[in-house]
């Protein structure tokens, strides 16, 4: 009850951030902090599971211009974040390993190199996922039972051509073949009978038991 409680705490103080940081982009003198504005306002989109508006918003920071690398680096996370999502994974691995090249070519982002590390191994598993068809069943077991009554996959969907053929034997699958005919002659044999039975009742209905006499 009180983790319920507490996510919608947050939830209501995000969504009052994000009406603020609306008013402040309409605000004067806004144009010198619109990068950062949009930035925040993808975090908090983010958070709020806006995922649209997440991408646009981290997109149109990085194109205003903004002449700090980390939040440049921060907005290319939030950006292929929202992408990943999305479940845009080509597009989440391009922004990510921007990211990772600015991160790497400043000091002050070089602290955000580890995320975009972690995000690019997730986002690689994602592709090869969808691409193989090959999924770690054991992980995504350990990943419900430790994730709460909320938790949900990550995954991405096989977009590949699918083969439906049998798994069996070939003596596994005409013993299964030869089983499922038993099973019909077993039916047509019950059939069989109860419609015979029902034909010689009416040809030979049983005859009214003798009443007795008193003596």
């Amino acid at each position: 009850m009180e983790a319920q409680r507490d996510r919608g705490l947050a939830l209501t103080v995000s969504q009052s951030a994000l009406a603020a940081y609306d008013h402040a982009l309409k605000a004067p003198g806004a144009q010198e902090i619109r990068g950062a504005l949009y930035s925040n306002i993808s975090a908090t989109c983010l958070h709020l599971s806006k995922l649209g508006r997440a991408y646009l918003s981290a997109k149109a920071a990085v194109a205003a211009n903004l002449t700090d690398a980390r939040l440049v680096a921060k907005a290319l996370f939030r950006q292929g974040s929202a992408a990943y999502q999305l479940r845009c994974f080509h597009d989440a691995e391009s922004l990510f390993k921007r990211g990772l090249t600015v991160a790497g070519s400043d000091e002050k982002a070089q602290d955000l190199a580890k995320e975009f590390n972690e995000c690019l191994t997730r986002t690689s598993e994602r592709l090869r996922e969808r691409d193989t068809g090959a999924y770690d069943f054991r992980a995504m077991f350990s990943d419900v039972i430790g994730g709460g009554p909320n938790a949900r996959l990550d995954v991405a969907d096989f977009a590949g051509p699918v083969e439906i053929r049998s798994s069996m034997s070939p003596t596994l699958l005409v013993l299964s073949r030869f089983a499922h005919h038993l099973a019909d002659l077993a039916v047509f044999t019950s059939r069989e009978t109860s419609q015979r039975a029902s034909s010689y009742s009416s040809v030979n209905p049983s005859p009214s038991p003798a009443r007795r006499t008193q003596k």
